[in-house]
C-alpha cells in the first residue's frame, strides 16, 4: 500500500504540472513561478516518503554513495567532493542513485 500512497501523491504533482503547461499565454516570469511551486509540491512528497537529495560537496567521497567523474585540480584534500554534476538519491538511508560528483586531485 506504500506504492499506492506515493503514487497518489505523484499524480497530484503530474496534474500540476499538466496545468502549467495547458496555460497558453503565461509570461516566463509566471511559468518559472509556477515550476517552483511544483518543485516544492515534488519535494514535499519526497519528505513524506524519506526521500533524501545527497547532495555531498566539501565532503570525502564516498563509494557507496558518490559515483566520481573526474578528478580536477583544487586546494581541497584529494578526494573531497569539490561539484556535485547531478545530485543523488536515498530512500530511507538506502541509495537509489549515486551523486555524480567530481572530486579534487589534492
Amino acid at each position: 500500500f506504500a506504492v499506492e500512497r506515493f503514487s497518489n501523491e505523484m499524480l497530484a504533482v503530474k496534474d500540476s504540472l499538466e496545468a502549467g503547461l495547458a496555460v497558453e499565454t503565461a509570461s516566463v516570469e509566471s511559468f518559472k513561478s509556477g515550476m517552483e511551486l511544483t518543485l516544492k509540491q515534488l519535494s514535499s512528497v519526497f519528505d513524506k516518503f524519506h526521500i533524501t537529495e545527497i547532495n555531498p560537496v566539501g565532503e570525502k567521497l564516498d563509494p557507496h554513495k558518490h559515483q566520481a567523474i573526474s578528478m580536477v585540480p583544487n586546494e581541497l584534500p584529494a578526494n573531497t567532493v569539490v561539484s556535485v554534476m547531478q545530485k543523488g538519491y536515498a530512500l530511507n538511508d538506502r541509495v537509489l542513485r549515486p551523486a555524480l560528483v567530481l572530486v579534487s586531485q589534492g
